[in-house]
């Protein structure tokens, strides 16, 4: 994904899961996703964070 369209996918995942907190190094490779103490998710990139997440909060 080209840097606009990953910020795009960040903005859609905020508005999917408003509940967890979301940091995103695009260039880097490193997303991560926290909600409290009792969640923390980390992946490559948008698509891997979501799948993720989706696994983690069933």
């Amino acid at each position: 994904m080209r840097p606009l369209d990953e910020e795009e996918y960040l903005r859609r995942l905020r508005a999917e899961f408003p509940l967890v907190g979301f940091v995103a190094d695009i260039r880097g490779g490193v997303w991560i996703a926290v909600q409290g103490r009792s969640l923390t998710v980390r992946a490559a990139n948008g698509p891997e964070l979501r799948a993720r997440l989706l696994a983690a909060l069933g």
